[in-house]
């Protein structure tokens, strides 16, 4: 990175990122096998030495599997400006503070509150009649 800049490094990244392409076009089979056979292999490993209980690992494991759904979202369609946003939507959502979203709610309860339900008449007189035994 210190001799080409972001230039050399985003010029790799594309190269990667085409010949990953390239790879799970032509040979599908093998990239689903790997699949199938690394996560057999993951699941003995947890299963023999039991599931990571370090914090640190969980959230890798947490932000691995996030980044893998949200390029799966992205991958599934082929309007691929919607499924751009839609991702950028799910980011913002996870991440927008839950405060912020209850005190707008509140700001329009209070602004706009549901309008109360008076009571008919022979409703008057039958709660009446029933407090008034109560008491």
């Amino acid at each position: 990175m210190m001799l080409g800049g972001w230039g050399l490094g985003l010029y790799f990244g594309q190269l990667l990122w085409d010949n990953i392409q390239v790879i799970l076009v032509s040979y599908q089979v093998y990239a689903f096998w790997y699949v199938v056979i690394m996560g057999f292999l993951s699941f003995v490993i947890c299963y023999r030495y039991g599931p990571p209980k370090d914090q640190r690992s969980k959230n890798l494991i947490q932000w691995g599997l996030q980044m893998l759904a949200i390029f799966i979202v992205y991958q599934s369609s082929h309007y691929t400006e919607l499924a751009l946003a839609v991702n950028v939507l799910l980011v913002i959502l996870y991440y927008f503070p839950k405060t912020w979203i209850n005190r707008s709610r509140s700001f329009y309860l209070r602004k706009f509150p549901k309008k109360r339900r008076l009571l008919t008449s022979e409703e008057f007189y039958e709660e009446g009649v029933r407090e008034t035994s109560m008491a």
